[in-house]
């Protein structure tokens, strides 16, 4: 065997290792969690509660959903086409949905991430600005959601149908996911960090890096394009949050227009927790932070874990959209058949 192929093989097996090792620790980490929320509430009740679900009032929500990821689409897609990249719109949507049918199956939610920086940046021969713009997507989009949940926080501070520590908690993250998008996209920020990387011992990397923020500083410069994705991803933020809201008519739950500020604060935690590279898909992680945020709130905890985990599985319906877009672009044309 020639010695760069066993260098190869050597080299391989323990990223290879590496990869199912960390793949196996996090679904743990989602089975161990799930059980954990079985275990504290009755399984019974929790199985009523989906019973009890009204099946033709899920579709509204359901199309919320598939309206979202649309938007989501334009949303990745006016960014990429933004960095200078000349890509046809109709490809850009096969992607997005084909990387939200991969984060189903990936680490948090960002597996579809890893997905689009792949397929598009090597095609393209781009990889930094494709990267790059999909950061840029997610700084927006948790932006956006602090935002709506940092109004909806400071109108809640003093009311008594709201605990005053959850107020407080969405303050802080809001504040503090703002206040790190700030730095990230201004440009003066973002050369400061640029030339502090440079001057770092560690060339390969700092390279890299260096140039993964120039990509984000050009962004920075662009204040009409963040002005219209922000815009545009408030209403992508608000109907995710609304579909959530819907989840719980349908469920039959007592809710009352007042309430819909209530998933206003606990979802965007919820979705700042999902991304973590914790779990599959974040699975486990949800449901069990979704019963400890809703429960103050006044709904039980089976209300709580039955409306996350019948809003994920509607997510995930519509997330297979992507499968069969990955599975379809994958068949050979029918020239090539003959």
């Amino acid at each position: 065997m020639p010695a760069d192929a066993r260098t190869r093989t050597a080299t391989g097996s323990p990223s290879r290792w590496r990869t199912w090792s960390a793949g196996a620790a996090k679904l743990t980490i989602s089975l161990l969690l799930l059980w954990l929320v079985l275990r504290r509430f009755s399984y019974q009740e929790l199985a009523a509660q989906v019973a009890r679900t009204r099946l033709e009032a899920l579709v509204l929500p359901l199309l919320m959903i598939l309206a979202s990821n649309l938007l989501g689409a334009l949303q990745w897609g006016t960014l990429v086409r933004a960095s200078g990249l000349t890509v046809a719109r109709g490809r850009l949507l096969r992607l997005y949905f084909a990387s939200l049918f991969f984060s189903n199956l990936g680490v948090g939610n960002l597996g579809g991430d890893a997905y689009k920086i792949f397929k598009l940046g090597r095609s393209e021969g781009a990889l930094g600005r494709v990267a790059g713009a999909t950061i840029v997507d997610r700084v927006v989009g948790a932006s956006a959601l602090c935002a709506l949940a940092l109004i909806v926080a400071a109108g809640s501070l003093g009311r008594e149908h709201v605990p005053g520590f959850l107020s407080l908690l969405v303050l802080a993250c809001s504040f503090v996911i703002l206040g790190l998008s700030a730095v990230v996209l201004h440009p003066a920020s973002a050369a400061r960090f640029e030339r502090l990387l440079r001057s770092l011992p560690w060339p390969s990397i700092n390279t890299r890096l260096a140039r993964l923020l120039g990509y984000l500083r050009e962004y920075g410069e662009r204040v009409p394009v963040l002005r219209a994705v922000f815009l545009l991803s408030l209403v992508i933020q608000s109907a995710r949050v609304g579909a959530h809201y819907c989840v719980g008519l349908a469920m039959g739950l007592d809710l009352h227009a007042s309430d819909l500020s209530k998933f206003f604060l606990v979802i965007p935690i919820l979705g700042l927790l999902v991304a973590l590279p914790l779990s599959i898909g974040g699975w486990g992680v949800r449901e069990w932070a979704g019963a400890v945020l809703f429960v103050p709130l006044g709904r039980s905890g089976e209300e709580a874990v039955t409306l996350l985990a019948l809003t994920a599985t509607l997510t995930f319906l519509v997330n297979l959209v992507g499968g069969l877009v990955v599975w379809l672009w994958n068949l050979p044309r029918p020239e090539r058949l003959v």
